[in-house]
């Protein structure tokens, strides 16, 4: 499973129950729906090999409507095309699907679009509506901060309270005790209960730390090579350079060539 395209912890949670789903919903938008009308309806599902893959996507109310959820850690303001893009790309599966004829005589009855974020990055929730204004067409989504001490139901039986809560615990502990804990808390015991999580949720946060850990990298040596550059352009030796910066030989020389070349 190639690391661009796996599954976020809250993708695979969603997709397991459609309960996870319902209670996801419910907290959106105040309303309950029988998991049983819950109809996954996602791009990956469709196509193996894509650029495009939504995160949560599912049909709804007798398929009359699409409801389409992003989870953000990042603040987007461009949510609303990215996700007015997605429910394009499903609605023209959706006439393929159900064998609708675009070029035809009579109209097409398609499911109308809803549009939420879940959001439970580090900045402070701006917006907790996004609107795209393209004249005929506005896309709205609704935002929803789910950290988990602003959420409103935090009641042991609602999935999201549950992945919420293990978040907060991954952030303080390994992903092993955070599943450990979140469990004794009482949070998502059959979800938490499969084994192979734990690895598989490792693989999703050490990566994410593993992402930030290379830019960190990549940002001592952007400094290390200004720093240095600057010392040889005024004439410094090698020794006093070592000295002064206690850089590696091999690291010296790959920056005196790199100094050559822009130069």
């Amino acid at each position: 499973m190639k690391l661009a395209v796996k599954d976020t912890a809250f993708r695979y949670m969603m997709k397991q129950d459609p309960k996870y789903t319902a209670d996801t919903y419910k907290a959106l938008t105040g309303k309950w729906v029988n998991p049983e009308l819950i109809k996954p309806f996602n791009l990956e599902d469709r196509f193996e090999k894509s650029l495009r893959y939504n995160d949560v996507a599912f049909l709804l109310d007798g398929w009359n409507l699409l409801v389409l959820i992003e989870h953000q850690s990042t603040l987007n303001p461009n949510m609303c095309f990215r996700m007015l893009e997605y429910y394009l790309h499903l609605v023209d599966l959706y006439i393929r699907e159900n064998h609708l004829k675009k070029f035809g005589t009579q109209e097409m009855v398609l499911p109308k679009a809803e549009f939420y974020v879940v959001y439970n990055g580090k900045s402070p929730l701006q917006n907790e509506v996004l609107q795209l204004d393209l004249g005929s067409i506005i896309a709205q989504a609704k935002v929803l901060d789910i950290h988990f001490d602003k959420l409103k139901d935090k009641s042991k039986d609602n999935a999201l309270a549950g992945y919420a809560r293990f978040v907060k615990h991954s952030k303080s502990m390994s992903v092993k005790d955070a599943i450990q804990k979140t469990r004794e808390e009482g949070y998502l015991p059959e979800f938490f209960q499969e084994g192979k999580l734990i690895n598989m949720f490792a693989e999703i946060f050490s990566y994410d730390n593993e992402l930030k850990y290379e830019g960190k990298l990549e940002a001592e040596r952007e400094k290390e090579y200004k720093y240095v550059s600057k010392l040889l352009k005024k004439g410094y030796d090698s020794e006093t350079i070592k000295d002064l910066t206690e850089i590696t030989d091999e690291r010296l020389e790959e920056i005196k060539e790199e100094v050559k070349v822009n130069n």
